[in-house]
């Protein structure tokens, strides 16, 4: 359960994507089943783990986004752009340039749910994941931003062919800064500390419960650009994540090892948007590929090799308008073998 990358993040992220465990990790393999005495940690880490790594992006880039355009196009990101109307994100003002006090203090909230499907004959699961997050930030000059946030995250699983559940929940705090550099590049990043209640249980393996730590570190630079009302953007940037679950005993006597995980994932990703006046619609595109993550599970003597490139595409919608904005948006993930999530997330934020 290791490899969040997010989204991270909102989730509200950019939940960041995928990974799974390695049976080298485990030293055990999953029966064709999917349960089995050792099932409750082997599935919960073989699957569990590969989709929050998706989930997870998502409330950890809209934490990046709030700041500069971590995500598709974000207030300060288009602000930065050179967009005429709402909130000047850098260097924002009451009203026209030179004109009025700049608003310093931001406060925002986001909320996100992802469906998730994973198809993997042996693995197969299904579920949801939500996460609720607040932030605060300060415009420290006109070019560099500080803020903080947390995060509220909780995903229940249904492990259908282990006869099981995974529930786990818990909070993120993410310290994150942002520097505008010139007029369209905007340079973010967050690190994040996460403490994660566990619960799983399969037929045969019994039920268990553990802890998990986990903590992210994100970098990105963003470029916006617009041209008359249309908004064209991109990015590129590097996520790594790492987890460590504690041991612990399941119900049917089965002792589960402390185990640690991490992923490392770059990504790349475009975007195009049309303003109407302080309401921006746009599409977007994310090329996500792990430079780093771990090796093979065997269903059986079946080996299921983790895909380590895969794309975000989606859509949404950025408003705003003197000293509030915010945003929905959609995505939906591609090119992962056996894996469906979609993600719907939005965010509100004021300046003062």
């Amino acid at each position: 359960m290791k490899r969040f990358h997010l989204v991270g993040a909102a989730a509200m992220g950019m939940t960041f994507l995928a990974g799974t465990a390695s049976a080298q990790d485990y030293g055990s393999y999953v029966p064709a089943s999917g349960n089995g005495p050792g099932a409750p940690q082997a599935v919960a880490a073989a699957v569990v783990t590969r989709i929050a790594s998706v989930t997870n992006a998502a409330p950890t880039e809209v934490r990046i986004a709030e700041l500069g355009g971590g995500s598709a196009f974000s207030p300060l990101a288009l602000a930065s752009a050179g967009t005429s109307s709402g909130n000047k994100g850098f260097g924002s003002s009451t009203g026209v340039a030179g004109q009025g006090a700049k608003r310093r203090v931001g406060i925002w909230i986001n909320g996100a749910y992802s469906d998730i499907d994973y198809s993997e004959p042996g693995l197969r699961t299904d579920g949801d994941t939500k996460s609720v997050g607040i932030g605060i930030d300060y415009l420290v000059t006109d070019n560099i931003v500080i803020g903080v946030s947390a995060t509220y995250e909780d995903t229940d699983l249904k492990l259908k062919d282990a006869l099981g559940e995974f529930e786990r929940d818990g909070w993120t705090l993410a310290p994150y800064v942002a520097f505008k550099l010139g007029q369209y590049f905007v340079l973010s990043g967050t690190v994040g500390f996460s403490w994660l209640d566990n619960d799983v249980s399969t037929g045969a393996g019994g039920t268990g419960s553990y802890d998990t730590d986990r903590w992210y570190a994100s970098a990105m630079l963003n470029f916006n650009y617009p041209v008359g009302q249309w908004r064209l953007g991109a990015s590129v940037g590097y996520l790594y994540i790492d987890e460590e679950d504690d041991s612990y005993t399941t119900s049917a006597g089965a002792a589960m090892a402390k185990d640690s995980r991490n992923i490392g994932q770059g990504r790349a990703g475009v975007s195009v948007g049309y303003n109407f006046g302080g309401i921006t619609p746009y599409l977007m595109g994310r090329l996500e590929h792990e430079f780093e993550t771990t090796d093979t599970v065997f269903v059986g003597t079946r080996a299921v090799k983790p895909d380590k490139t895969g794309f975000v595409v989606g859509g949404g919608l950025a408003f705003n308008y003197g000293a509030f904005s915010g945003g929905l948006q959609l995505t939906s993930t591609a090119g992962r073998d056996n894996l469906d999530v979609y993600t719907l997330s939005g965010t509100v934020r004021v300046t003062f």
